[in-house]
């Protein structure tokens, strides 16, 4: 199956080589996401709608404390213990281990320790993560780049390293692609990819030097997963050139369809390679190289005719993002001396851009569609639950205080002996009090009827009022107030 069609229009699936992270500028802070027990040992990072939030507590005398004292510890253990949480959650992630969990957790619970984690772009409407287009057409277009810029050095013409200034990087930009209102690439066109719930998971990322060997801990991030492979898909519509899809170069030169499949697999498997070799065949990523060998065959095994091969996202490195050539952009210390992992195994970014059928996307675009659907319904109907037990919860709440002040105000207008019956007719009531009002029985004048009915249950509850368990001098009160109440 070829990759592209005589119309230039390719439905495409993603194999997910190695996690991607494509971000979105934005970190979660501790005050957008909570950490939660999910059973097994297993945790999700709760995305929140903190304004929402904080609008639902604006009532709530703690929060506003914390809010005017500028208390983030406070408000973070507020949102924590929020009853009607799930009320407010924009998103679940799982997190992909249980050492990044309980870092997190104690990084969280730690206001003067970062806790951040970088977002995945998000669908701002339904919050869900997606793959920009611009991701994607951007690792096709640095290949192709690539490709003209050596074309152009082999015709003894300067390359865009050798650019002594913006102005001349410019210059020969628009010499292969025309000026920024007519770019060439503007003849590929890509949709974003949505992507449904469980496809992507929080790991750590961790800067790896070459030279000497240092670890140096980078922010967590969400990112896209290898088991996301086969779930995710996409379209792309190739411009027509005279008759043919192809990128179209200035003064009308053509870069056919296949020719660009080629070029992005020439460029991207040569830097898989030399990745490989002088990283992860070291002694300290030894565990990396070995990680590796499923991916290196599967790119090896590479169908040139159906698949592209790609890198996307952050941390796809220096030489996967810019063209090839000397000089060199940082003279001291050179790229190329460090490398950054997921979850210290694996690098980011690789992935395989696969022509399907139009029946297999379409079918496939359905499923992500009715996930995310039904995730978002799912997530509306437990915030509704949510907040309708809270709205509930106010409402007993509300009753039991204008219980209280009723009963405060009947209290209120009780004489002494009236308010000492009352309150040993009350479940909580102790034997000190009902010790108390027998001690003084006989006081009660007209009111003794009803404080030794008062005793009667009170010693009921208590089961003192008859039994052989009975002392002496508890039978002695039993029948003293038999004997008022006539029974």
């Amino acid at each position: 199956m070829k990759i592209w069609n005589a119309s230039g229009y390719v439905p495409f699936e993603l194999e997910i080589l190695t996690p991607v992270h494509i971000g979105s500028g934005a970190d979660f802070s501790p005050l957008e996401y909570v950490i939660q027990e999910t059973g097994q040992g297993r945790h999700e990072v709760w995305l929140i709608d903190t304004a929402a939030w904080l609008a639902a507590s604006a009532e709530d005398p703690r929060v506003a404390r914390a809010l005017d004292a500028g208390d983030m510890a406070s408000l973070r253990s507020l949102l924590n213990g929020c009853a009607s949480l799930a009320a407010f959650v924009l998103g679940r992630v799982p997190i992909a281990s249980a050492s990044l969990a309980r870092l997190l957790l104690q990084k969280r619970n730690t206001v003067d320790s970062k806790a951040e984690i970088m977002a995945f772009a998000r669908n701002p409407f339904t919050h869900s993560p997606y793959i920009p287009a611009s991701s994607l057409k951007g690792a096709i277009s640095t290949a192709l780049t690539d490709y003209l810029n050596n074309e152009r050095r082999g015709a003894g013409k300067p390359g865009l390293r050798q650019a002594q200034s913006a102005g001349e990087y410019r210059k020969i930009m628009e010499d292969m692609y025309g000026r920024i209102g007519e770019h060439s690439m503007q003849g590929l066109r890509m949709a974003d990819i949505a992507l449904g719930p469980g496809m992507t998971s929080v790991r750590e990322a961790t800067g790896e030097d070459l030279e000497p060997p240092k670890r140096l801990e980078k922010t967590p991030c969400e990112t896209l997963e290898p088991r996301a492979s086969g779930k995710v898909f996409g379209n792309l519509r190739l411009a027509l050139c005279r008759g043919k899809p192809a990128v179209e170069l200035r003064y009308g030169e053509a870069v056919s369809a296949e020719k660009l499949g080629r070029i992005c697999n020439d460029f991207y498997r040569k830097r898989f390679q030399a990745e490989l070799e002088k990283f992860y065949g070291r002694q300290h990523l030894q565990a990396v190289g070995e990680a590796l060998r499923p991916v290196a065959g599967r790119i090896a095994a590479l169908a040139e005719e159906s698949e592209i091969l790609l890198r996307v996202g952050r941390y796809s490195h220096y030489e996967c993002v810019t063209v090839s050539g000397a000089p060199e952009p940082h003279p001291v210390k050179g790229p190329g001396l460090s490398r950054t992992l997921a979850d210290h195994a694996l690098p980011f970014g690789w992935i395989i851009l696969r022509r399907c059928s139009l029946e297999k996307y379409q079918q496939g675009i359905a499923a992500v569609d009715a996930a995310l659907r039904e995730d978002i319904g799912q997530r509306a109907r437990i915030g509704r639950e949510a907040r309708e037990r809270q709205e509930e919860a106010e409402r007993r709440a509300q009753a039991e205080a204008e219980a209280a002040r009723k009963r405060e105000e009947e209290l209120a207008s009780l004489s002494p002996r009236e308010r000492e019956i009352w309150e040993l007719e009350q479940p909580d009531a102790i034997e000190n009090q009902a010790s108390a009002i027998y001690a003084k029985l006989a006081e009660y004048g007209e009111l003794m009827p009803r404080a030794a009915e008062a005793l009667m249950r009170f010693w009921q509850r208590a089961g003192k009022w008859e039994g052989k368990q009975l002392t002496k001098k508890q039978k002695e009160k039993v029948a003293a107030v038999r004997a008022i109440l006539k029974i």
